[in-house]
C-alpha cells in the first residue's frame, strides 16, 4: 500500500499532517523485512533519524504506518513524562493516540531507543491481556506517534482505588475477590507470555497505572517504554528502571538483573490487588527511602492476612530478597489456577473465624515451592507460616480499619 502525501500546517496533534514515509520497503540485505531485530535496528551506531527511518520502512512494508490522515483527535485524556494520550478516531473506530512530548527526545538520552524499542515489542506482540499497536507515525521528533486500542474503563488504579492519587482512606467500595484475583491471574498469563519469548521481554515497569480494563475488565497491559529483550548477548541487565514503589532490590541497587524483577513487581502488586491497599501506604517514607528499605532488606508491602495462606505464601515467594528463589511467572499461573477455587471457599468460609483450618492447604503449598527451588528456599516459607499461625491468633484481637465493605 502507497502512503499518500498529506499537506496541513502545524505540528501539533490536532492538525495531523505527516511527512512522506521511506520509500523502501526493504531491509539492507535487499529482502522484505517480516520481523523486527532488536540489534539490527535499536543498537546499531546510526543516528536516531536513521535508525527511526528504518523502523518506519518495516512499517511500510508491514502495513502499520500511520495514515495522519485517516486519525481525527478528539482530546487529552492523559499525560506523562514522555507523552501524551490523546482519544481518537482511526478509520471509525475509537483508539487511544499516544504522542510522545519533543522535550522528552530533547532531554533524555536514551529518548529514540526507549520510543523504538516500545514500538518494535509492540508490534510483535499478540496476547490478549496485552494492548494492541495498531498504527504508528515516524516523523522524528515533532510527530513519533502511536495508535493503540481504546480501554475506556481506565487503568487498574482508577478500579481499585477510585483515583489515581495514593491515599489511605478508600473512595470507592473494594471490587469483588473474585474479580480481583481474575484480574491478577491474567496478568500473571501477561507476562508469562512476554518471559516466555524468544528472546524474553522484560517489562521493567509493572504497575496499576501502566494496567488497562477493557469493557468487560479484562486486563490489557500497557506502557512498554521501558521494556528491553533480554538479549542472549547481555545475560543479565544493570541500570534503575521502573517506580520505586514496586522496584526490586537488585534493580535499584544497580545489580545485573534479569526477568525476575518483574516477579518482584508482580508480587508487590498481587498483594496491592488482593488488600486494596497501595504498597507502603502505612508508613511516612518517600519513595526513595522505601526503595532503599527494601534493597536493605529491612521493608516489605505488609501482607494480606485474611486470605487463603498459599496465597500469602506465593506473595512471599516473589518478593523474596534473593531473584534465584523468586518464581518463574510460568509457576505462578500456575498456582493462581490450582488455588483458585480453594481461595474462593477460603474467602466464603474465613468470616466463622475458622482461619486456622487452611494451615495444611500452606504446608502443602511450602512442601511443593522447596520441592521447585530446593530447600534452601524453605526460611521464607517457614518464617511466612509462622507468622501467618501468629496473626491467626491476634486476628479477633485487632480493631478492623474503617473501610468500605465490598460489594
Amino acid at each position: 500500500m502507497e502512503e499518500e502525501d498529506v499537506v496541513k500546517s502545524g505540528d501539533d496533534p490536532q492538525t495531523m499532517n505527516q511527512e512522506d514515509p521511506p520509500e523502501d520497503q526493504t531491509g539492507p540485505d535487499g529482502c522484505k523485512r517480516n520481523a523486527i531485530e532488536e540489534e539490527d535496528v535499536v543498537k546499531s551506531g546510526d543516528d536516531p533519524q536513521t535508525r527511526i527511518d528504518k523502523v518506519a520502512q518495516i512499517a511500510l512494508s508491514e502495513g502499520w504506518l500511520l495514515r495522519t490522515d485517516k486519525v481525527s483527535v478528539h482530546q487529552l485524556v492523559g499525560s506523562g513524562s514522555s507523552a501524551e494520550i490523546y482519544r481518537a478516531t482511526w478509520y471509525g473506530l475509537d483508539v487511544a493516540l499516544k504522542c510522545m512530548k519533543q522535550e522528552f527526545f530533547a532531554e533524555c538520552e536514551n529518548s529514540v531507543d526507549c520510543f523504538l524499542k516500545e514500538v518494535q515489542l509492540l508490534a510483535k506482540i499478540r496476547h490478549p491481556c496485552i494492548i494492541r499497536l495498531l498504527a504508528a507515525s515516524f516523523v522524528f521528533p515533532q510527530r513519533c506517534w502511536l495508535v493503540l486500542e481504546y480501554l475506556p474503563c481506565g487503568t487498574l488504579t482508577e478500579w481499585l482505588h477510585g483515583d489515581k492519587a495514593r491515599q489511605w482512606k478508600r473512595k470507592v467500595a473494594l471490587p469483588p475477590f473474585e474479580e480481583r484475583y481474575r484480574i491478577a491471574l491474567e496478568i500473571a498469563l501477561a507476562m508469562q507470555y512476554l518471559h516466555e519469548q524468544s528472546p524474553p521481554i522484560i517489562h521493567r515497569d509493572l504497575k496499576p497505572s501502566n494496567i488497562f480494563l477493557d469493557d468487560c475488565k479484562h486486563v490489557r497491559l500497557a506502557d512498554f517504554g521501558c521494556a528491553t529483550p533480554l538479549l542472549r548477548t547481555d545475560k543479565k541487565l544493570a541500570g534503575e528502571m521502573g517506580t520505586h514503589f514496586y522496584m526490586s532490590p537488585e534493580v535499584f541497587q544497580h545489580k545485573h538483573y534479569d526477568e525476575k524483577c518483574d516477579v518482584y513487581s508482580f508480587g508487590v502488586l498481587l498483594n496491592e490487588i488482593m488488600t486494596g491497599d497501595p504498597p507502603y501506604i502505612d508508613t511516612y517514607l518517600s519513595p526513595i527511602q522505601i526503595a532503599q528499605g527494601v534493597a536493605d532488606g529491612d521493608l516489605r508491602p505488609t501482607l494480606l492476612k485474611d486470605e487463603h495462606p498459599a496465597l500469602v505464601a506465593l506473595i512471599s515467594a516473589t518478593i523474596n530478597q534473593d531473584p534465584a528463589k523468586r518464581p518463574s511467572f510460568s509457576q505462578i499461573t500456575q498456582e493462581l489456577k490450582s488455588r483458585q477455587d480453594q481461595a474462593l471457599a477460603y474467602r466464603k468460609t474465613a468470616s466463622t473465624g475458622a482461619l486456622g483450618s487452611n494451615l495444611p492447604a500452606f504446608q502443602q503449598f511450602a512442601g511443593w515451592w522447596q520441592s521447585v527451588m530446593g530447600t534452601g528456599s524453605g526460611q521464607t516459607i517457614a518464617s511466612a507460616d509462622v507468622q501467618f499461625s501468629q496473626s491467626c491468633e491476634k486476628l479477633q484481637q485487632v480493631p478492623p480499619r474503617f473501610m468500605p465493605s465490598e460489594s
